[in-house]
């Protein structure tokens, strides 16, 4: 009798009563970042925000649960609080009425802004001319010299320069990898000396730089090669402004002058 009297028409009784269409029911969520970004420096925090599609067509914010798929890069709670703790692709996401949202970003370390510190030297060779004056003994093992860098940086991308004492280099960049390692090709340059600069750089702590730098040093007209290595050192940044380094001094001429300048720091 149930089935006739649903769809029967004419003849009959009322069926009590208007039939209520079934609620709407969430059918998609989306998450939106800030500024629609994709990359998030490690140490700080942002918030995220999810918006449900119902099946009517409609949208609205939800706040759900919130979570990510690798907490040692970000971590996500609250309301859509993230705080990004390392470098890499994390995915974050939100539960809300049985339905997952998500949204794929990256932690990247930030190099943006000026830095000094030092580094240690960790090896040297010599040979030819720089052999001939002895250079190495200028950089025996766990010698303290001074460095600096003045970065700007734009995404995953930094360029700026890179000094050893009072020599500073071109205007260098490279890319930041997605392990958060900033590997970056500079050189020095002047009329008689080319140093070349292989730095490899990290900043898992926010406000430091830690890494290596292998240099070459070469002198025009002279046979041979020295080499040094060093593990940075202290390095701190000291404005999140990229102010312009003073103007270098006189070109050194002589390799004692070279080692004289790498001593000095910048002032």
């Amino acid at each position: 009798m149930a089935t006739v009297l649903l769809f029967a028409s004419g003849c009959g009784g009322s069926s009590g009563g208007a039939s209520t269409a079934p609620a709407p029911s969430v059918t998609s969520l989306s998450i939106t970042t800030p500024d629609n970004a994709s990359m998030f420096a490690i140490g700080q925090a942002f918030t995220f925000t999810a918006a449900a599609t119902m099946s009517n067509g409609a949208t609205q914010p939800v706040s759900g649960t919130w979570g990510s798929d690798a907490p040692a890069v970000a971590t996500a709670s609250g309301n859509g609080d993230v705080r990004f703790v390392g470098a890499g692709e994390v995915t974050v996401f939100v539960d809300y009425a049985g339905v997952r949202g998500t949204k794929r970003v990256r932690g990247i370390p930030n190099f943006q802004g000026t830095w000094v510190g030092s580094y240690l030297i960790a090896g040297c060779e010599h040979s030819g001319a720089f052999a001939g004056v002895d250079f190495c003994r200028e950089f025996p093992n766990n010698r303290v010299l001074p460095l600096s860098f003045v970065f700007t940086q734009t995404n995953d991308s930094v360029s700026g320069t890179a000094s050893l004492g009072t020599l500073r280099s071109n205007q260098a960049s490279g890319p930041i990898a997605m392990d958060g390692t900033l590997a970056l090709p500079a050189t020095y340059q002047d009329g008689t000396f080319t140093l070349t600069e292989s730095w490899v750089l990290q900043s898992r702590e926010p406000g430091r730089i830690a890494g290596r730098v292998l240099v070459i040093w070469r002198a025009a007209g002279a046979s041979g090669e020295g080499r040094t290595a060093g593990e940075l050192f202290n390095v701190n940044r000291t404005s999140t402004i990229s102010v312009a380094p003073p103007a270098p001094g006189a070109a050194p001429r002589t390799i004692d002058d070279l080692v004289r300048a790498v001593r000095q720091p910048r002032s």
